[in-house]
């Protein structure tokens, strides 16, 4: 089984451990099997340099999409408030799991890196959190 975003993250990325913080992102991101949206079969089988490219625009929608629903974003696309309706829409099965990631990175921005370093020991899920971040330069993933 693959590791969720929020236990990568906590694994390789949070030093020290802090199993609150872990309990935090678990309870705010739980296990919930996501309906794969066809959009999200498309940018997976797209070209690596057409896939980055969606993915900017995906975020900018996703953005639009947690607005309207009760997030509060900076100008650097974090995540400074949200409602609990919000909260509700991104534990929704049938929300895009790639709003989810977008919605995590977001969320929990201070924690990521774009260390090439790390980013080998990431799993797939905290993978795509970071592409899904636009504050981060992606011409070196493609």
């Amino acid at each position: 089984m693959v590791e969720s975003a929020p236990i990568s993250l906590h694994h390789i990325c949070i030093k020290p451990a802090n199993p609150n913080l872990l309990a935090e992102m678990k309870k705010n991101y739980p296990e919930t099997c996501h309906d794969v949206m066809e959009g999200e079969v498309d940018l997976f089988c797209s070209p690596v340099s057409k896939m980055f490219a969606s993915i900017n625009g995906l975020a900018l929608e996703y953005e639009q999409k947690l607005t309207a629903v009760g997030c509060d974003f900076d100008e650097y696309c974090r995540i400074l408030s949200m409602s609990d309706g919000a909260r509700r829409f991104i534990q929704d099965k049938l929300t895009a799991a790639t709003l989810v990631y977008f919605t995590f990175g977001a969320e929990y921005h201070q924690y990521l890196t774009d260390d090439v370093a790390v980013l080998s020991k990431l799993s797939i899920p905290l993978l795509m959190v970071i592409a899904f971040q636009p504050r981060f330069d992606t011409s070196y993933l493609q």
